[in-house]
């Protein structure tokens, strides 16, 4: 890369000293050179010169913004899958912990809460008497 950039330099240096040589001989011996293609180069400078000062700034302007939307929808797709792969962590936590928690079907009760269902049927029963302790 440093090697581009000092054969750059080199032909930069070497286009200015031959630019400058030939308008030092324009102006020693009052003779134009090729006075012809002094038009035509004229134009091409022109034209280069709105290329270089509006096209190619919106250009770049342009690429920059396309660039700019595909970023946006890229980081709103990675959010999105972040935040469904987190509802599905969550949902299978929720389904482990229901799975957990949820009482066992079928067991035989124990003599304690069958003395209590008993209790209770007998209070439903008889309305009037609804005393818990006996006498």
């Amino acid at each position: 890369m440093v090697i581009f950039f000092v054969v750059l330099l080199g032909i930069s240096i070497a286009g200015l000293v031959s630019l400058l040589s030939v308008k030092h001989y324009e102006l020693t011996r009052e003779r134009v050179i090729l006075p012809s293609m002094r038009p035509a180069a004229a134009h091409y400078m022109a034209r280069a010169e709105v290329l270089a000062r509006q096209h190619i700034p919106a250009l770049a302007r342009a690429h920059a913004q396309a660039w700019w939307e595909q970023a946006l929808a890229w980081a709103h797709r990675a959010v999105a899958s972040v935040v469904v792969e987190l509802e599905r962590t969550l949902e299978r936590a929720l389904q482990r912990l229901r799975y957990k928690t949820h009482p066992k079907q079928g067991g035989e009760a124990s003599p304690f809460l069958r003395e209590v269902a008993e209790h209770k049927k007998k209070l439903l029963r008889y309305p009037r008497n609804r005393s818990i302790f006996e006498e």
